[in-house]
């Protein structure tokens, strides 16, 4: 699942969802920001506090094409089945078995299960059931 979170960034992000975005925002001048503070490195994007909403509203934009995007989300599938669980996927069969789960709505386990060959679907539900809520 992509999403996105504003985090000042002297927040800690260590309990973020990796398949989440985060833009960091602050109020110090980019210069000065603490470069060193490990939130900064998880960020997706910095954005200072003063910026202009259009620029908010443009990442948003960005954000949201990526996470109802057909492409982005069968490679969300593919990493997680191949490189977490180990499975051997084919990024096609993905794309049809997505296709069958949005022209069903049907988010049983089993079925997922046997469309996705994989025992474990806990962790590509979200996923699917983001991409599924497109009209």
């Amino acid at each position: 699942m992509t999403s996105v979170k504003l985090i000042n960034h002297s927040s800690s992000t260590a309990d973020w969802n990796k398949y989440k975005k985060i833009i960091v925002y602050s109020a110090e001048e980019p210069q000065k920001i603490k470069a060193f503070h490990k939130g900064m490195n998880d960020a997706d994007y910095r954005l200072a506090k003063d910026t202009d909403p259009y620029e908010f509203e443009r990442l948003l934009e960005i954000y949201a094409m990526e996470c109802f995007s057909v492409e982005q989300c069968v490679e969300r599938l593919y990493k997680i089945i191949c490189k977490e669980l180990g499975y051997a996927v084919d990024r096609e069969k993905l794309t049809i078995a997505l296709a069958n789960v949005y022209n069903t709505k049907n988010f049983e386990n089993k079925n997922l299960s046997k469309l996705f060959q994989i025992s474990n679907v806990s962790l590509i539900l979200d996923i699917i059931k983001i991409f599924c809520s497109i009209p």
